[in-house]
């Protein structure tokens, strides 16, 4: 992305007439997030089960900027994670947002946990 960081993506959803829909804000402007199908259909937060693991492998995979329609290993390695410590919490009587500053952190966090102890 020219000229903007990941930390100025947000990742933000909400339920809109009766439907979970998930979009991304940066550069391009608002775009939806892209579902990969790997385990359903569609996206689901605020609890665990495979809606929710759909959410954080579309959150991680446009976070890494991988543009294959094709989870890499990285992602394989932390998703369940990412949806246990961050999707699992979001909101669902209202609207969210995530920016990617906080993925970030929370990558570094996993990727590094030295980071962790050392603060």
């Amino acid at each position: 992305m020219i000229g903007v960081t990941p930390f100025e993506k947000v990742y933000s959803g909400a339920l809109i007439k009766g439907r979970r829909e998930v979009v991304v804000t940066g550069d391009q402007g608002v775009s939806p997030l892209r579902c990969l199908d790997f385990f359903a259909p569609g996206f689901a937060w605020g609890f665990h089960g495979a809606a929710p693991d759909e959410l954080a492998i579309a959150i991680l995979h446009d976070y890494f900027g991988v543009r294959r329609p094709v989870v890499d290993e990285r992602i394989l390695g932390l998703y369940r994670a990412f949806a246990e410590d961050i999707v699992s919490k979001l909101a669902t009587d209202r609207r969210w947002s995530l920016p990617a500053g906080l993925v970030a952190k929370w990558v570094d966090q996993r990727v590094n946990p030295a980071l962790v102890t050392a603060s």
